[in-house]
């Protein structure tokens, strides 16, 4: 009975369902701040009302790591040749991830 009451106690589960939601993310993550590097020279940011908009004119995909203060790191890829919003409040980092692509012009 006791072996039953263990296995349909929800606690647990959500225990581990909150760990899982909050640390795997980071994990998964393979663009520590040793890795990143500027921006390539075709791609750039225009900073707007509540956020910034990074613009890809390169040639190839490019993977970017926004890094804002007080909140957790956003990272996004942008196709070749097109733009993307991306929310920021507050002072923000814009650097490149070439573990996920190209960052050179």
């Amino acid at each position: 009975m006791s072996f039953l009451k263990r296995f349909f106690n929800p606690t647990p589960r959500l225990v581990f369902l909150l760990l899982a939601f909050t640390a795997l993310p980071a994990l998964a993550d393979d663009c520590s701040e040793g890795d990143r590097v500027p921006l390539p020279s075709c791609a750039n940011a225009k900073v707007i009302r509540g956020g910034v908009n990074i613009i890809n004119n390169c040639n190839h995909a490019v993977t970017i790591k926004i890094d804002i203060a007080d909140q957790t790191d956003k990272r996004v890829n942008i196709d070749a040749h097109k733009k993307t919003l991306v929310a920021v409040g507050g002072r923000y980092k814009l650097s490149c991830c070439p573990r996920y692509n190209k960052c050179s012009g």
